[in-house]
């Protein structure tokens, strides 16, 4: 099957041969229905074998409303004679209540939306157009058979066939490894981001490799010899650096999510707006790159009403490095997804769960997701999970985190939970979709698992059993952060960092006051900063433009102001050096564990990453600390400890940071974890069962699923465990033999 633009412009060649075709053949057949739908038939079929488009053609197909003449998949042509179609009358508009009737059969016979479909009154002379648009029938006038109406016929003949199915196979066939799109796309990037002298590609690119680093296996992903993966999609040579291939595969990845986001945002949204991507594949190059740059910033996703689908995101650098063959290579990516219809996510919620989840395994070869360590959480374990940890119905009202959300498998399931109780009990839809925003909250390190998970969570609210996005009364934002669960911003330890909090970038340190870590000041500063970099103003107007914003006496606040304003000067200096656009939000972001607490379960499958794998600055830097001096899980200290003399893995630090941090008293936690932390000599410290204040961490079930194997391709003992904050571990034994807790000790 074609490209979208190279089907375009064959219509725009074969269109004035087609009309001229018509039109003898009107002439040969005045008067004979027959013989003239015979002949157009011949064309169509012959324009159709030639572009291989399955037009699916019934003819004389019977409905409730009578027989139609042919249906060619979504279009109705209703043939008559040459000559009987006028200009105007009656007998026209009994063609046009005809072919109406004919298309409101199909579409309650086939489930199709209305706009999706077409009919044409269509005699060899004149064309009547007929369609159904967001709130009524655009019933068009006569338009003699020429050039321009026959190239819009085929248009419509070959888009109404083109669109395919949202659903994993087709977009793994046109998007996965060795499709022409993805050669084209990731080798184009990869090209680009080894020739760039761009400052902002640069460190984009380093900050990504931070934040990556620390969630995969770094030690084996940068030995890995990529030549035959990165072959798979056009990225040739014998020296491949892993990092580099892995930043491109990503924002390949998340530009596709982003465009696909697009389209479901606007198909729930906003559907009398509009977006269409053909149209968008149409833009020269300089209209595309403005329209790109627009989508990067949030911009189009703000006028659907979504204030934070894309905030603190590394992928866009594309645009700053634009040429000629980026240009090319996303054109021929959105001209490709521009085949594709949404009435799938409508007609069938149950194939959109987590779609994504399934798609992105797809697109990424296997042997690369387990390098890294990516083994996704299979839905049947995750759901068995939620309903180990939750006790009795998950309402709307309970608060849940999932601390390591990735593509959002187990927020997604919540949703529905929720949905399915606020159903049942006949709560309001605008009371339940404000309450789900509050209470269903995901973190991620991983830039692409987050822009993922907002796009499960967008489809998850988008449910039309339950609809609740088109019963919005604001704005909304996601409550997916792209964060650390593990090491948060820190809190100054001397007397001239107290009350001060800092993060750590690719970029240098940011420092913020105590005072302002709240989730509603913290985004209205990110806010603010953003704008007043935009617009550039000296330091006294940001500090009073604060101020205000921010509802902080000047004379009082003097000293956090004063902090604010050296941050906004940083902010500023960034821009200068051309490495700004992200920073604002990447602060508002990691914030987000200090601000969200008091989780009634969280749930959820932490990276199972050895100790040793992690990168050795932050290992030693950052998670030591933690390791040893605040939650005491290592056996080792000093140097032994600082290099990675054990085996324990981060997951274990990730269980007792957000049970510690973000789980209120008798709150549940449940986890997929390795089981090694309930055997080994390494998991001793683990098995305290406490935090560092004497709080008790009481294990309330455990499920041993070693002879499951749960995730495809890891060997990996696993255990599925639920926790109870304030609860003391009880050793039990069954009387037949002793039960798993009995040889924990």
């Amino acid at each position: 099957m074609p490209s979208v633009l190279d089907l375009e412009s064959a219509i725009r060649e074969r269109a004035p041969l087609f009309a001229k075709a018509i039109q003898q053949a009107a002439d040969a057949t005045k008067g004979n229905e027959t013989e003239f739908r015979s002949r157009a038939y011949t064309l169509i079929k012959e324009f159709s074998d030639e572009f291989e488009l399955d037009l699916q053609p019934r003819e004389e197909y019977t409905l409730f409303t009578g027989r139609a003449d042919a249906v060619y998949n979504r279009l109705v042509v209703e043939y008559k004679a040459p000559g009987e179609v006028k200009q105007s009358g009656v007998r026209n508009e009994r063609f046009i209540a005809q072919v109406k009737g004919y298309l409101e059969s199909i579409v309650r016979r086939e489930r199709h939306r209305p706009e999706r479909m077409a009919g044409v009154i269509w005699d060899g002379c004149r064309f009547i157009f007929v369609m159904r648009g967001a709130e009524r029938w655009v019933e068009e006038d006569p338009v003699p058979v020429s050039t321009s109406s026959c190239e819009r016929f085929l248009s419509l003949l070959a888009s109404l066939n083109l669109e395919r199915a949202v659903q994993p196979e087709y977009l793994i066939k046109d998007f996965g490894e060795n499709s022409p799109v993805a050669r084209k796309v990731v080798s184009t990037l990869y090209d680009s981001l080894t020739k760039t002298e761009v400052p902002f590609v640069k460190v984009m690119f380093e900050q990504w490799s931070m934040q990556f680093g620390q969630v995969c296996d770094y030690d084996s992903a940068s030995k890995l010899d990529l030549t035959t993966e990165a072959a798979r999609f056009a990225v040739k040579g014998n020296s491949i650096d892993p990092f580099k291939f892995f930043f491109c595969l990503h924002t390949y990845y998340a530009t596709f999510i982003k465009l696909l986001a697009l389209q479901i945002a606007q198909f729930y949204l906003m559907p009398k707006l509009g977006t269409n991507l053909r149209q968008v594949a149409s833009h020269d190059e300089a209209k595309l790159k403005a329209f790109m740059d627009k989508l990067e910033r949030g911009g189009v996703f703000k006028d659907f009403g979504i204030a934070n689908f894309l905030e603190g995101d590394f992928f866009k650098w594309y645009v700053e490095a634009w040429d000629t063959n980026v240009f090319e290579a996303m054109r021929q990516m959105i001209a490709t997804l521009a085949n594709y219809s949404l009435v799938t996510l409508d007609a069938n919620p149950n194939v959109t769960r987590d779609i994504l989840k399934v798609l992105y395994q797809g697109l990424v070869p296997k042997k690369l997701r387990h390098n890294l360590g990516e083994h996704y959480t299979a839905d049947w374990l995750a759901e068995r999970l939620v309903k180990m940890t939750v006790i009795g119905h998950l309402k709307p009202t309970d608060r849940v985190l999932d601390p390591a959300c990735g593509s959002g498998t187990f927020l997604i399931i919540c949703i529905r939970m929720m949905i399915e109780y606020a159903r049942k009990m006949m709560l309001p839809e605008s009371e339940v979709l404000d309450m789900i925003l509050l209470n269903v909250v995901g973190f991620d390190l991983n830039p692409l698992a987050v822009i993922t998970a907002r796009t499960n969570y967008l489809l998850a609210l988008a449910d039309k059993r339950y609809d609740m996005l088109s019963n919005r009364k604001t704005e909304i934002s996601i409550p997916v952060y792209l964060c650390d669960s593990v090491v948060t911003p820190t809190e100054g330890g001397d007397i001239f960092g107290k009350d001060r909090f800092k993060i750590k970038t690719a970029v240098g340190e940011f420092v913020l006051p105590k005072s302002i870590i709240r989730r509603d000041l913290i985004k209205r500063m990110a806010d603010v900063l953003e704008e007043l970099v935009e617009i550039e103003v000296d330091r006294d107007a940001c500090i009073e433009r604060l101020a205000s914003e921010l509802k902080l006496d000047c004379e009082k606040n003097a000293v956090d102001l004063g902090l604010l304003a050296d941050l906004y000067e940083q902010l500023l200096d960034k821009k200068k050096h051309h490495i700004n656009g992200v920073w604002a939000r990447v602060i508002k972001n990691a914030f987000a564990p200090l601000f969200l607490r008091n989780f009634d379960y969280i749930v959820g499958n932490p990276p199972w990453v050895n100790w040793e794998s992690l990168p050795e600055k932050y290992r030693i830097e950052e998670v030591v600390p933690l390791f040893q001096d605040k939650y005491g899980l290592f056996l080792h200290k000093g140097l032994r400890a600082r290099h990675g003399s054990t085996k324990i893995d981060i997951s274990a630090l990730m269980t007792y940071v957000v049970a510690d941090i973000c789980l209120k008293r008798d709150g549940r936690l449940g986890f997929l974890i390795t089981q090694s932390v309930f055997k080994t000599d390494a998991g001793k410290g683990f098995r305290k069962f406490a935090l560092p204040d004497g709080t008790p961490l009481g294990i309330v079930h455990v499920d041993d699923m070693t002879a499951f194997q749960p995730f495809e391709g890891a060997t990996n003992r696993t255990a599925a465990f639920v926790l109870q904050k304030g609860k003391n571990t009880e050793y039990k034994s069954t009387g037949a033999r002793f039960t798993y807790w009995m040889w924990l000790k």
